[in-house]
């Protein structure tokens, strides 16, 4: 791409990176300090979930002290396990608590900054009728969750997609409702949003969080060019097929929050990049209604200007139901000014790796080749995004990679089961503006234009 160009703005705020992080962690049964380059002094949510076991999903924020629980219709849990909210993450005291830091558990933390465009954090007390609430989202929300903090009373969920009239559960299966008690009648604007009299929204004299996200349409304001959106709410019409409906959001994501809007029986659905989520619909889903942990399924895929439908399950693709999603940016945003931010090169031997063969490195691995220098091994490549791999020098088609390399670090990449794996070289990419890109797609046999987010020329 020749010479990098001047970063315009500098500032953590103008990209996804500095205000949403998905972060994997291992629990030590010890204090926890989840650095993440989130500055949650600026206020925000920390969302953490046991990926292997049936464990509640717990929502921590500033604005609350204690936790709720998005599976049921709990309270506020006000525990002494409240994190401290730092300028680059947080901090939990020492707990063996399975649903946070028990020793050798698996954990996946999203966590929200507040940042106008992006996402807002507003309490308040219901008064059984209508009332407006102000907020300091700075456009128009794109969806609400909303929960009672002092009683057990199901969540709430506006998606500006269904209208103020419907009304979603967070903590269950069932298709939206429909009435003025939820929201009366009223589009929320960029200063304020209504609710009136219903459990989830404004019960009187029962306290209230609001959890605010906005939608970018064109005007986000994100990114070096200061022109980009990082965060969509929208919905699209299943159509019952395998080859299932595309989303164009005008980015790639990287976490995506879905649910039928319209059929019963369904469930929320998480995916995120750092977890598995590749470009053949194969991601590691979370149920933010359900407890249970981690499970492999084939139903979306990203795709460099958004996502695609590739499952006929009733929760992602039943003919003529209406799906609601909310969609956040892939990182990579910004023009790395280091190289070392980017890219790292490893030798390794039994006697340097560890974690199982972790090659360890400052940042979430997406691409990687590796050739161990022993006699006659082979260069192999694998990219996160397919998680699948390739012999360099042979004509073969691609292989499946799970067994032999392993992405859901924040550090680096496992990679084990290649011949001579104790002795290798370890060549690390992470993709970024102006430096690296991976894109799959499909071949037409004819002129095909392909998208990519590498920002400059390649």
């Amino acid at each position: 791409g020749g010479n990098w160009p001047n970063v315009a703005n500098t500032n953590p705020a103008s990209f996804v990176d500095g205000l949403f992080s998905n972060y994997l962690y291992t629990g030590n049964d010890a204090v926890l300090d989840v650095t993440n380059n989130i500055d949650l002094t600026k206020g925000g949510l920390v969302w953490i979930k046991n990926r292997g076991s049936a464990t509640p999903h717990l929502l921590w924020s500033n604005e609350t002290t204690g936790n709720l629980n998005s599976t049921n219709t709990d309270a506020l849990n006000n525990t002494s396990l409240q994190p401290t909210f730092n300028n680059d993450g947080f901090t939990f005291p020492s707990s063996s608590w399975s649903t946070l830091n028990a020793s050798s558990n698996n954990y996946v933390s999203w966590t929200f900054r507040k940042q106008p465009k992006f996402f807002d954090i507003v309490t308040y007390t219901g008064t059984g009728s209508a009332q407006a609430i102000a907020h300091n989202l700075g456009s128009v929300p794109g969806m609400i969750i909303t929960k009672a903090t002092g009683i057990q009373y199901n969540w709430g969920v506006f998606h500006h997609s269904r209208g103020n009239t419907k009304c979603l559960t967070l903590d269950d299966t069932g298709a939206e409702q429909t009435g003025s008690e939820f929201w009366n009648d009223t589009d929320p604007t960029s200063t304020h949003f209504t609710v009136k009299n219903a459990n989830q929204t404004g019960d009187s004299g029962q306290a209230y969080v609001a959890y605010l996200f906005a939608h970018n349409d064109d005007d986000g304001g994100f990114g070096e060019p200061g022109d980009q959106d990082i965060i969509k709410c929208g919905s699209y019409t299943g159509n019952g097929n395998s080859t299932g409906p595309t989303v164009d959001l005008g980015f790639e994501p990287q976490w995506i929050l879905q649910k039928s809007a319209t059929k019963t029986n369904t469930d929320w659905a998480i995916a995120d990049v750092m977890r598995g989520f590749t470009a053949d619909g194969v991601y590691q889903r979370l149920r933010p209604n359900r407890s249970d942990g981690e499970g492999s399924e084939t139903q979306l895929a990203p795709t460099s200007t958004g996502f695609k439908v590739v499952g006929t399950a009733s929760d992602v693709n039943t003919n003529g139901e209406t799906y609601i999603y909310m969609a956040i940016r892939r990182g990579g945003m910004q023009t790395p000014t280091a190289a070392s931010d980017v890219f790292n090169v490893l030798k390794e031997t039994s006697a340097t790796l560890n974690e199982s063969y972790l090659q360890q490195t400052s940042f979430p691995v997406d691409f990687v080749i590796n050739k161990a220098f022993g006699g006659g091994s082979s260069w192999w490549s694998a990219p996160r995004i397919t998680n699948a791999r390739l012999q360099l020098e042979s004509g073969s088609a691609e292989t499946d990679a799970a067994s032999t390399h392993k992405f859901d670090q924040n550090n680096g990449v496992i990679v084990t089961g290649l011949s001579g794996s104790s002795n290798f070289m370890g060549y690390h990419f992470k993709r970024a503006r102006g430096f690296f890109d991976v894109v799959p797609y499909t071949g037409t046999g004819s002129d095909t234009t392909v998208n990519h987010n590498l920002g400059v020329a390649p």
